[in-house]
């Protein structure tokens, strides 16, 4: 009686295949699958863990938090990692790539690119194949930081699905690695090209930005819903020095959100109200990150030979 009781509380999982075909190749998520996905009474779990590690990745990852601190360097930075796993990350080939889906002017990727490799982010290739084109590699430090951040995005996604688990502690072996990384980069560009935005644009705009947002939406209390429905407490001074920026800064995000109808803040009781925009796009962002990386690891397990 008890396994029964137990079936109809956890639903059975549909496996990686389904949440991928969910996603891929579409502008938006199936609907079917997407009402099915935020319905699962794990989804909340799975965006909270999900956020707590993005947090604590970075807290713990000081050097990587400043070399991608703003969000025009920190999707070129993704995209280093994507041609990275192509094998070509040279200054013409991260330009032109930049040209292709409309990320920035070339004259700010090279710049760009030249801070990531200040920052050692990106180190010169030991095997130079042609002399009048500078080859670069990710460097060590970069690679087990986003090996890190990967492992953390499948375990999240493992609490909802867990056949994930065969692709999350498996990001030492080169196949695995590069079929996440390359599905997950091709799905960013091809957002960057469409021009996709939704009410988290202004957040992730933003030096901090996301991190600030991430913060408030694990803000809220135990019996609440996510993203939470009741005020949550906010401290600015917290906020500042949790991420590194000035409270100015935080004030002026706050402001600009609450302006956009996202926020509703009360600064006699230093509480804050997400509005319905922005708790649908974050319950809408969490859904397509999920089926991204279901996506991912078909994709990996594809490049293994492990699934059709």
């Amino acid at each position: 009686m008890g396994n029964a009781v137990a079936a109809e509380i956890e639903p059975a999982s549909p496996g990686i295949a389904y949440w991928a075909d969910a996603i891929e190749g579409k502008l938006q998520p199936d609907p079917d699958a997407f009402e099915r996905m935020i319905t699962h009474p794990r989804f909340r779990a799975a965006c909270e863990q999900q956020l707590r590690d993005t947090l604590t990745l970075n807290q713990n990852n000081a050097k990587m938090s400043r070399v991608l601190i703003d969000i025009q360097r920190a999707i070129l930075g993704f995209f280093v990692l994507y041609l990275d796993a192509r094998g070509a990350v040279t200054h013409a080939t991260v330009r032109d790539f930049c040209v292709e889906v409309g990320l920035t002017s070339p004259g700010r990727a090279t710049a760009i690119l030249l801070s990531l490799r200040m920052a050692g982010y990106i180190v010169p290739d030991p095997v130079q194949p042609d002399r009048r084109s500078r080859r670069y590699v990710l460097s060590r430090e970069a690679r087990t930081y986003f090996n890190t951040a990967f492992r953390n995005q499948m375990r999240g996604l493992a609490l909802l699905e867990p056949e994930a688990l065969r692709v999350a502690e498996r990001f030492d072996e080169d196949a695995i690695y590069k079929g996440v990384v390359l599905a997950i980069c091709n799905g960013l560009a091809a957002a960057s090209r469409r021009g996709d935005t939704s009410a988290i644009s202004l957040f992730d705009q933003r030096n901090a930005g996301l991190g600030i947002l991430f913060r408030i939406c694990l803000s809220g209390e135990p019996d609440d819903d996510y993203p939470p429905r009741r005020p949550v407490p906010l401290s600015i001074n917290a906020l500042a020095n949790e991420f590194g920026v000035s409270r100015p800064h935080v004030r002026k995000l706050l402001r600009d959100a609450e302006a956009a109808g996202l926020f509703r803040r009360d600064e006699v009781s230093s509480t804050i109200v997400f509005l319905e925009p922005l708790r649908e796009a974050m319950i809408r962002y969490h859904a397509v990150v999920l089926m991204g990386f279901s996506h991912a690891a078909r994709s990996a397990l594809r490049a293994t030979g492990e699934m059709d």
